[in-house]
């Protein structure tokens, strides 16, 4: 290796003649946050203008190019002194540069590594895993650079992975018997996340083990406390359900966190825990048509497929179905990110060159961004240029052995990349490749490039029907879940005995769903919840005390996103464990006091006058 990054912490370099390199050793700011980009895009180019943006923003220096040049040149002298240009660590391509990732090891790579590596293992080598992981950590990401916005999304990325390994590896110390460990992971997972509810509840475990019941409640009222105040809900019922165990001396060996063969650490171990406790159900049309055209696909006739549906309706476990229908195959899978939507053609050159290494076909390293990426050129490049790309990604494919190419959440794809789609499989029709790619239907409104895609077969996945969860031999579980599978495998992980109480699990999924409406859709969707039953968009209003026409533009908008639905004039909630989550998470005197407005707004009978003079009342106070 020519180098060795470690970004957890402030940034610190191992350099192959044996130096090491500190944050000030990079000949200044600027070349050692262009090391800093260049590491956490992990071998992707970034482009020019983007380095620029990153750097200076909107107060750019006078000449781009050559500052840029100019630090990157101090860069190449101080990671490797004496060494040419064209050997260098640091790649120039056209418009861009690049970090040779072959060439270089990142500590969050191993990080990421040894989190997978865990989640595939029993006790005691997961935890010896997890331990090891933990080790790598010496403070947060890029530390030493707190206020740098391109920082922000890693650094939480990687905050959150550090927490769930904390309390995974927490969670199997006190299975082993280990509880001050146990509760200094604890102590740790609260330092990174002060309202994460399952560390508090690490902490009331582990003291108890310990013999300090009376830390055990302290833990609990800390949690109530910040919670309350931070954000206006009570603990989960599990805390609940916990402190209540602690109270009355039960058994410990009875409130340990149950643990099947594998820690709960990574996709893998979740994806395969998953898969176990929710077989796949109602899906065998939808999984027999796809299989059918991939295999004719990989004969020599390239499709495009479109497998489409809201978040958690199955679209990824269908292609985990799918590949399973297909050993020895070779399956390239990419996700696409939002944060890489202005990545012109990066999740399909992505996806092409993880389907060739696992063909081991010749020369799938010459697979280069530079030949491919239209991204690399000036801003602003000709059509030509564009054209160029496209026919060197058809030329690639052309050539490719048979291959699955897989693209999960599409919707967050570059415009580019999903007009490659459509392009490539019409120019190359005898291409034995399979492209499928998943996206989420309520990010895609009308104007989405993939509405205008013609895919040689689009799958549209709606929520399971009554007869399909009545098989799995759980009474209510269709009423409650909507027939869900996201929700129905909530359930299912948790082995409830009824339904009627959410899991912790499957209510922190309504909620996030909930939340990613947005900060005014969640105080929406949580008034909503306080009606029974359907509710007219008056009624919603004068609760909130905003105008009517302003709700139903909302109340529209959580209907294509798929929480809610219209019934007739009036709307309801699509599943009724999200209704449920969200009255969960309010305060007992909020909850008391908005059910009761809903309540008396219901039996109004005049519910368009109500609002009318609540809008009254609004005009005279800001008059």
């Amino acid at each position: 290796m020519s180098l060795v990054a470690k970004l957890f912490g402030p940034l610190e370099v191992g350099c192959a003649d044996g130096r090491h390199l500190g944050p000030r050793d990079f000949g200044g700011v600027k070349p050692k946050q262009v090391l800093e980009i260049l590491l956490t895009e992990r071998g992707r180019p970034v482009s020019k203008d983007r380095m620029a943006d990153l750097l200076w923003g909107e107060s750019l220096p006078r000449n781009v190019s050559a500052t840029l040049e100019t630090y990157v040149s101090v860069l190449r002298n101080r990671l490797e002194p004496g060494t040419r240009k064209d050997q260098s660590i640091v790649v120039t391509e056209p418009g861009a540069y690049r970090l040779d990732a072959d060439r270089a090891e990142v500590d969050l790579d191993k990080f990421d590594e040894l989190l997978a590596r865990a989640a595939t293992l029993g006790m005691p080598g997961g935890r010896a895993t997890l331990e090891e992981a933990l080790r790598l950590v010496r403070g947060e990401v890029l530390a030493d650079e707190p206020y740098a916005e391109w920082a922000f999304a890693i650094r939480d990325r990687y905050r959150d992975r550090f927490l769930q390994a904390l309390l995974d590896a927490g969670e199997a110390a006190l299975c082993q018997g280990d509880t001050t460990v146990a509760l200094a992971r604890a102590d740790g997972a609260l330092a990174t996340d002060v309202l994460c509810e399952r560390a508090y509840r690490l902490s009331m475990l582990a003291s108890y083990a310990l013999g300090r019941q009376e830390d055990a409640l302290r833990a609990f009222e800390r949690c109530r406390k910040i919670l309350l105040d931070e954000l206006g809900v009570d603990p989960l019922e599990d805390t609940e359900r916990l402190l209540a165990a602690i109270e009355r001396h039960d058994d410990l060996a009875s409130l340990l966190p149950k643990r099947t063969g594998t820690l709960a650490g990574g996709r893998a171990g979740a994806a395969a825990a998953a898969r176990t406790a929710s077989p796949m159900i109602g899906r065998a049309a939808q999984l027999d048509q796809v299989h059918e055209l991939v295999a004719a696909s990989l004969g020599g006739s390239a499709s495009l497929t479109l497998i489409e549906g809201e978040t958690g309706i199955g679209k990824t476990r269908l292609v985990e179905e799918l590949v399973a229908r297909l050993p020895g195959t070779p399956v390239g899978t990419v996700r696409c990110y939002e944060l890489e939507r202005e990545l012109p053609y990066v999740p399909i050159v992505g996806v092409l060159r993880a389907a060739l290494e696992l063909t081991g076909a010749e020369g799938h390293d010459a697979l280069d961004l530079s030949a491919l990426a239209a991204e690399l050129a000036p801003a602003g490049a000709d059509q030509g240029v564009r054209i160029q790309a496209l026919e060197a990604l058809a030329s690639v494919l052309e050539r490719c052995p048979a291959a699955v190419l897989v693209l999960d959440d599409l919707h967050w794809a570059d415009m580019h990349t999903i007009a490659a789609l459509g392009y490539l499989v019409r120019r190359c029709r005898q291409a034995p490749v399979a492209i499928i790619g998943a996206f989420r239907l309520e990010e895609v409104g009308l104007e989405h490039p993939l509405r205008r895609l013609e895919p040689t077969a689009h799958v549209h996945l709606e929520a399971l029907g009554a007869d399909d969860v009545a098989a799995l031999g759980v009474p209510g579980l269709f009423d409650r879940t909507g027939g869900h599978p996201l929700f129905i495998a909530r359930f299912l992980e948790a082995r409830a005995d009824t339904v009627e109480t959410l899991p912790e699990n499957l209510q922190a999924s309504a909620l996030e769903r909930c939340r990613a409406a947005g900060e005014y859709g969640f105080t929406v969707l949580s008034s909503a919840a306080s009606f029974v039953g359907p509710f007219e968009v008056e009624a919603l209003a004068a609760l909130l005390d905003e105008e009517p026409i302003a709700v139903s533009e909302e109340v529209d908008r959580l209907c294509h996103r798929r929480i809610l639905a219209a019934a007739g004039d009036s709307y309801g909630f699509r599943y009724d464990v999200v209704r449920s989550a969200l009255l969960d998470s309010l305060s007992p005197a909020r909850r008391k006091l908005l059910t009761g407005r809903a309540a008396a707004l219901q039996s109004e009978t005049d519910v368009i006058e109500l609002s009318n003079h609540a809008a009254r009342r609004r005009r005279r106070a800001h008059a």
